[in-house]
């Protein structure tokens, strides 16, 4: 498996040129096609005021059209300004504009299905990156590994790797997806946090031999981590801290989704390691 389709959802963000850059440091390494389209998300509750506010529904279409056209614009300049030829998929580096894709968040998750690998801008809560939405949506409705973008573009991609091993099916997944990236990164070690969120399962030892028959330069590391309620928040400090330490590009991780009492692991950890990286996660459900 390699990443030779590329699909990045466009948007009008702060970190929209960041996306694009990360996009294509990797479509650089397989000589991927990459796909954008515009990301357009339907809210009822806009068409059950537009009488109420004066605006009508030709008007709103013309926005939204107007938008679209913005951001063709951005995704087809970046593609231009880096010599990535614009047409259909071909053996080499290319691209292509998705015309008149539906609108909403859904779209990202069916549409995505298609591809080896999406890739979106750090998530807020605010304008300056993707939507918690979209990101859901890309997560837990295409299948597909998600790459999310630092907010600094990088210049190299995966040299170095970190896996956070917590013995899991969901995770053994993961690796599966980034096998094309660990077997070409430098170096890459395997962290198990004791304490953390660990099931029972195969030890990072036993990771890092598997690995290391498939050709992965892997190496074993245990951090202790006092388990407790705010584990999940300590478990990403830990990993965060180990990341920075071996300074490296990407990191190989997988949230976990829980309905009830245990939502606090997804938006806990998960967010944690989002909010005090500058080097985005490979996330995969």
């Amino acid at each position: 498996m390699s990443f030779r389709t590329i699909l990045v959802p466009v948007e009008q963000h702060d970190l929209m040129s960041s996306t694009l850059e990360t996009a294509l440091c990797l479509a650089q390494k397989f000589d991927s096609y990459i796909e954008g389209f515009a990301l357009r998300v339907g809210n009822p509750a806009t068409y059950a005021m537009v009488n109420a506010s004066g605006v009508t529904i030709p008007q709103l279409e013309h926005d939204f059209a107007e938008n679209a056209k913005r951001t063709r614009g951005l995704f087809e300049t970046f593609m231009q300004e880096h010599g990535v030829p614009f047409g259909a998929p071909t053996a080499a580096l290319s691209s292509k504009w998705l015309e008149d894709a539906p609108e909403g968040d859904e779209f990202v998750g069916s549409h995505g299905r298609l591809f080896d690998v999406i890739v979106l801008g750090r998530p807020s809560l605010t304008a300056k990156g993707s939507r918690v939405g979209t990101l859901e949506a890309a997560l837990f409705e295409s299948g597909r590994p998600v790459l999310i973008a630092p907010p600094s573009p990088r210049l190299r991609m995966g040299t170095n790797a970190l896996v956070a091993w917590n013995c899991s099916t969901e995770q053994a997944r993961t690796i599966a997806f980034a096998m094309p990236i660990l077997k070409r990164a430098a170096r890459v070690v395997v962290l198990t946090v004791e304490g953390g969120a660990a099931v029972p399962g195969p030890t990072g030892q036993q990771l890092c031999h598997y690995l290391q028959m498939s050709g992965v330069p892997a190496n074993p590391e245990i951090e202790n981590c006092a388990f407790h309620r705010k584990a999940p928040v300590e478990r990403a400090i830990t990993i965060i801290s180990r990341s920075c330490f071996y300074a490296r590009r990407m990191r190989v991780q997988k949230p976990l989704f829980f309905k009830g009492p245990h939502i606090e692991f997804f938006d806990g950890f998960f967010r944690t390691v989002r909010k005090y990286t500058s080097c985005g996660p490979n996330p995969h459900h």
